[in-house]
């Protein structure tokens, strides 16, 4: 779709369908993983995944600073009419992340088994863990290949094609879960194994796209190491790098806090929360990933009325989601927990009972990160990074820890409600202290 126009309403669900899509299906890796072991393997195996994957999440988000913050950056520049500036920056944006892919998956095997001993893992869930971890750092440099190409193919106005390499991720990890996991019974060995063939699937089926002539206006090619640009995109990326690996820090956090209070039960029920949190938090991701380069595209050629209109839409499409969510999540949370954890009774009830307060920090989720997303759109990854950092780092990890002195477990259940509505306030008083000079507001 040309990005060059009026966007309506309609044209708005149309261009970010695809980037929702993507997203979904990406939490799916996650959710199907979390299905399967727990039904098939237990309690404590979805305890050791839910330990892991944060860890590996950590090395992965190289992925998403390059992907976000260079594809704002080409985005602009295709904006301003230098498709051939563009594709050096795409070629070379693709080739760091398999380069930056590489090297995250050797620091990550070497790391894997300390870091784990020091939160606390051993016996059975340090076995577990282990094995489902060593799989998983392999297929870093995976990870961040789909991500990159996914969201740089946005970039290219080619949204479904991101859609479809993603679903085509999806069907395979799947397939290979109820293969491997429920069929051959190779519990957390065979969940690895499935997400990392995935993601292997999406992340070359783009490479492939963009290696060969295609209508899209950028193609992989020729290029030369420009380290400012590079170091524009980590800035102007940061935001997403922190956010995602304070969001695997605050999973982590939350683990230690529950495997504290609760022992292995916690952890797993949280683990549930955070597979449907994944699912509805992937949604507005999506809307937020697909409407951003069109920000950075009319930011780039200066069209500042068709910036407000982008803006007035995406707070209230943001703001009506976040509600409707709230309510999806409070009606079915009884159902979800029992696809999960239903063959453990308590388990089930202490999962719906933290799913129903949990279930709160959707109202203003999308509102706050839509607040990082469009200060990376408008290339200021400082004041992106700053919200980031703050939400998670501060208040998210702030709350997990504090709460519970006061309210026992209780308060960790909490502890995402609080930090959320406390990264609304500040990603709004920031958004109108900025407002003047970007030209988003009337």
């Amino acid at each position: 779709m040309d990005m060059n126009q009026h966007f309506t309403y309609g044209k708005l669900a149309r261009f970010t369908a695809p980037t929702i899509g993507m997203m979904l299906v990406m939490s799916a890796y996650v959710m199907i993983d979390g299905y399967f072991v727990s039904n098939w393997a237990g309690a404590t195996a979805l305890a050791a995944v839910n330990f892991v994957f944060p860890l590996i999440a950590v090395l992965a988000t190289i992925g998403f600073m390059l992907g976000t913050g260079g594809t704002a950056l080409v985005a602009a520049t295709l904006g301003e009419g230098r498709a051939e500036d563009a594709n050096r920056q795409f070629s070379l944006l693709a080739y760091a992340g398999i380069v930056a892919g590489i090297v995250s998956a050797t620091l990550a095997v070497v790391a894997l088994k300390p870091t784990l001993a020091f939160m606390g893992l051993d016996g059975e869930l340090l076995v577990l863990a282990m094995r489902y971890g060593v799989i998983l750092c392999g297929g870093i440099p995976f990870t961040i290949l789909q991500y990159l190409m996914s969201e740089l193919a946005v970039a290219a106005g080619r949204p479904n094609l991101s859609f479809a390499a993603t679903v085509v991720a999806g069907l395979m990890n799947a397939g290979l879960d109820a293969l491997l996991i429920a069929w051959a019974g190779w519990g957390v060995t065979g969940a690895a194994i499935g997400t990392v063939a995935g993601e292997a699937a999406g992340g070359l089926m783009l490479l492939a796209y963009f290696a060969r002539p295609n209508p899209s206006p950028l193609r992989l090619g020729p290029t030369r190491l420009d380290w400012p640009f590079l170091r524009h995109t980590a800035s102007n990326g940061s935001s997403e790098m922190v956010s995602n690996i304070a969001s695997s820090l605050v999973s982590t956090a939350y683990n230690m806090q529950l495997l504290k209070y609760l022992g292995e039960a916690g952890v797993a029920a949280y683990s549930t929360i955070m597979y449907v949190g994944l699912a509805f938090a992937a949604i507005l991701m999506g809307f937020i990933a697909g409407s951003d380069p069109l920000m950075s595209f009319h930011y780039g050629a200066g069209n500042r009325d068709e910036m407000r209109s982008l803006f007035r839409k995406a707070v209230t499409v943001l703001g009506v989601g976040g509600l409707v969510m709230f309510g999806l999540a409070q009606a079915g949370a009884a159902q979800l927990a029992h696809v999960f954890v239903g063959y453990d009774a308590s388990l089930e009830a202490l999962t719906v009972h933290a799913m129903r307060i949990y279930a709160l920090a959707l109202i203003p989720m999308g509102l706050t990160m839509y607040g990082s997303g469009l200060f990376t759109a408008l290339g200021n990854g400082v004041v992106s990074a700053m919200i980031s950092f703050v939400r998670t780092i501060v208040f998210e990890i702030g709350a997990v820890f504090a709460l519970p002195l006061l309210f026992g477990a209780e308060g960790i259940w909490w502890s995402v409600t609080v930090a959320e509505v406390a990264a609304f306030v500040l990603a709004g008083a920031l958004v109108v202290r900025y407002a003047s000079r970007y030209g988003f507001l009337a």
